[in-house]
């Protein structure tokens, strides 16, 4: 099972442009990827580029897609990539973050990591990403 969710819009863009990430990870073993974003329609690519990696790496598929409710998560690119290699979408609840935990608590420690260490190095914001 892969848990994903978006984070963003952050206040500040990186150099190239960037404000969100997505971050996938596989439940067995914690591995988690993310990857920067200009927007939310970047998901279903990303994912795709996600699984392919995963395959190319391990010889095995993802079966099933944990993933909140967004509209980032509804496109009809992912659906079809989706069905095609047979990976269930497990949508959350609207509104019940806690439903998607595994992603929810990544992205809050990533984010606090990348501000702490934008922090102590006394460095623009705009090196977040």
């Amino acid at each position: 099972m892969i848990h994903s969710d978006v984070c963003g819009p952050m206040q500040t863009s990186t150099f190239s442009g960037k404000r969100y990430f997505v971050t996938f990870i596989d439940d067995k073993s914690r591995y988690c990827v993310v990857y920067l974003l200009k927007s939310k329609s970047e998901v279903a690519a990303k994912f795709m580029e996600y699984a392919a990696m995963v395959e190319t790496q391990t010889g095995k598929r993802a079966k099933y897609l944990q993933i909140d409710n967004g509209g980032d998560y509804k496109s009809d690119k992912l659906a079809r990539f989706c069905a095609e290699r047979v990976i269930q979408q497990s949508f959350t609840h609207p509104y019940t973050p806690q439903l998607n935990g595994v992603a929810e608590r990544i992205n809050r420690t990533l984010v606090e990591c990348a501000r702490c260490m934008v922090e102590h190095a006394v460095l623009g914001k705009e090196l977040l990403g």
